[in-house]
């Protein structure tokens, strides 16, 4: 089984306009455009949030088919590695872990990014990262893009090993989404292997962002 994970937590502080996981995207709020996006590579849906956001977001899903369910962050504002946390703690053994400010994400890239974490081999341009010497399973599949940069917000996981490397993260003050890598066995994969897309990445920060990205839903 796989969940989706939509990660809305933050506090949008470069969006001029107020919550941008419900700024409007392809006529409907983009939190609910992203879980258009990906619900056919997942079997059910969880809106990462703070508390005092949930009764918005519920209000945007009402009138779709979408029933998600809500990981409320018990510690706000510690970064993505405590909305990872929450989202992962109550998710299936798979977890696919999305930004809500990346519209151009889709199923074709989470099932790309899944066989990955699943398969028994994989190909040799294939970048491995090990805490162990042997290992017959990864806990993380990441893109690494075409910048050198890898993007941990658009990736695959096992949700028990990796919640448990958040939390690691958290105790060690390690805000940033990568830190629980530390703890783990993970690949990356070059962007070209999983998108022919230069936009399927990019995040919605601004208003500008979000002009600019509208333009290719119209």
């Amino acid at each position: 089984m796989r969940s989706g994970i939509v990660l809305a937590g933050g506090r949008s502080t470069r969006f001029d306009d107020g919550d941008k996981a419900l700024a409007s995207i392809n006529g409907q709020p983009m939190i609910v455009h992203i879980c258009s996006q990906i619900i056919d590579s997942v079997d059910e849906l969880i809106i990462n949030c703070r508390e005092d956001q949930r009764s918005a977001i519920e209000d945007v899903f009402h009138g779709t088919n979408f029933s998600p369910k809500f990981a409320i962050d018990e510690s706000p504002d510690i970064g993505p590695v405590g909305g990872m946390l929450s989202g992962l703690s109550i998710a299936d053994e798979y977890a696919a872990v999305v930004a809500c400010d990346m519209p151009f994400i889709s199923n074709p890239v989470l099932n790309s990014l899944f066989s990955y974490l699943s398969a028994s081999s994989l190909p040799e341009n294939i970048e491995r990262t090990c805490n162990q010497p042997e290992v017959d399973r990864y806990d993380a599949v990441l893109p690494k893009l075409n910048s050198g940069w890898y993007q941990p917000t658009a990736a695959v996981y096992r949700s028990t090993p990796v919640a448990q490397a958040c939390r690691c993260a958290i105790e060690q003050n390690e805000q940033k989404a990568l830190a629980p890598l530390e703890y783990l066995n993970w690949v990356s994969v070059p962007e070209q292997e999983v998108t022919t897309s230069e936009r399927t990445f990019q995040n919605v920060n601004t208003t500008e962002e979000l002009a600019a990205a509208k333009q290719y839903f119209e």
